[in-house]
């Protein structure tokens, strides 16, 4: 006889398994496929808008994120429009004391680190890549890092029903730019 709990996980890998197939994602379960996309380095096109919408893509809901290099965030955009979970979010707005060691030690703390428009030399670019994959770590950058990262799938339109993404770059006073 099946029992209550086997036939919500019977439940479950079908909901999955439709998700997957259709290309549709539930709001509440935020979950990847590590073997057709697994943790590394990925640069991510559109800007604020691709980084949001690439954390969405990896986070899983035990995850922890931090965004860092990106000052001016719409957190309720990305919250209710892109369905980011924001109490699993940290955010590291600007770094002026030593950027290179500060993301490393990001790196080591949360499962998907997205940077903004840091520069970085391409050996301490190796360095957080090597640390990133050593700790099974999604580093997502708005700009390629040549010869290390891969290209995030990002639809071309993100956001069309409530055109989110255009209301993701706000000051932190909350007025839209």
């Amino acid at each position: 006889m099946v029992n209550g709990i086997e036939r919500l996980a019977r439940a479950r890998a079908t909901l999955m398994q439709v998700e997957a197939s259709s290309g549709v994602r539930s709001h509440y379960v935020q979950s990847i496929d590590k073997a057709v996309f697994p943790p590394g380095v990925y640069h991510v096109p559109l800007g604020i808008e691709g980084l949001v919408y690439s954390l969405t893509r990896v986070m899983t809901p035990d995850m922890w994120g931090v965004l860092v290099g990106v000052p001016d965030v719409g957190w309720e955009a990305a919250a209710s429009g892109m369905h980011l979970d924001i109490s699993r979010m940290v955010t590291v707005p600007r770094l002026s004391i030593d950027p290179a060691k500060t993301v490393g030690i990001l790196v080591e703390g949360f499962d998907a680190v997205a940077l903004g428009d840091l520069d970085f030399s391409v050996s301490v670019r190796r360095s957080l890549a090597a640390r990133g994959r050593m700790m099974e770590r999604f580093l997502l950058t708005s700009n390629p890092w040549v010869g290390i990262s891969k290209p995030f799938p990002i639809p071309m339109k993100l956001d069309a029903d409530s055109n989110a993404a255009s209301r993701l770059s706000v000051f932190e006073s909350g007025d839209a730019v």
